[in-house]
């Protein structure tokens, strides 16, 4: 946009004036952040947050589920309730992610669920939701909805 603006000023033969063109770019940086910032707030709005917390603007988002099943178990229990028609899926010895493909909302995101203790009767997962593009600022809210997701997934196998 402020390209723009010097291509038709110089166009008309206008002076290059200093001023004008921090002034053009401090305001069009303005009105960037109002309207990324609102998205982020009406994403989360969306997703039924009421409350917006400083954990909730961050793009990186992760929790815990205790359960019964076996690694093997939770991931046939994954792949059977997410499908895997956009994800590519990584097997590694303690953990197993995923990244998700580019939709409209996103440019992707890595999930993780990682083995972080087991006992006799029961197995603790951790997972891990953070976009692909290292450079998110905003997701709307969308590595929240990919934890909560999982999490739901094995509710009923809990142990809580």
């Amino acid at each position: 946009m402020l390209m723009l603006t010097l291509f038709f000023d110089f166009l008309i033969a206008k002076p290059f004036v200093f001023q004008s063109l921090i002034f053009q770019s401090i305001s069009f940086g303005f009105i960037m952040s109002i309207f990324m910032v609102s998205m982020q707030v009406y994403g989360l709005k969306k997703i039924g947050i009421q409350r917006i917390m400083q954990e909730d603007l961050e793009t990186t988002r992760k929790g815990k589920f205790r359960t019964k099943l076996n690694r093997e178990e939770v991931i046939n229990k994954l792949m059977t309730a997410l499908g895997t028609s956009n994800m590519k899926m990584n097997d590694i010895e303690n953990e197993v992610s995923w990244n998700t493909g580019i939709t409209l909302k996103s440019w992707g995101e890595k999930i993780m669920i990682k083995l972080i203790s087991k006992t006799d009767s029961e197995y603790e997962y951790e997972i891990s939701s953070a976009p692909l593009l290292k450079t998110t600022l905003i997701d709307g809210g969308k590595n929240i909805q990919n934890v909560n997701h999982i999490e739901s997934i094995f509710k009923n196998t809990n142990l809580k």
